[in-house]
């Protein structure tokens, strides 16, 4: 799942976010610049996601 880049629902959107701060935060650095987009993306879908729920 974590290296699935998986995006089909609000909950593995969810998950992969939280796979990449479990992996970030496992090795005590800060996402790199190929990892910043990817996360940047995922906050984004997330968001689009809540507010198409919320309409």
């Amino acid at each position: 799942m974590a290296n699935q880049e998986r995006d089909a629902t609000l909950i593995d959107l969810r998950t992969c976010l939280f796979f990449e701060f479990q992996r970030w935060r496992h090795y005590g650095d800060e996402p790199d610049e190929e990892a910043e987009p990817y996360i940047r993306s995922l906050v984004s879908k997330i968001r689009e996601r809540v507010s198409a729920a919320d309409a």
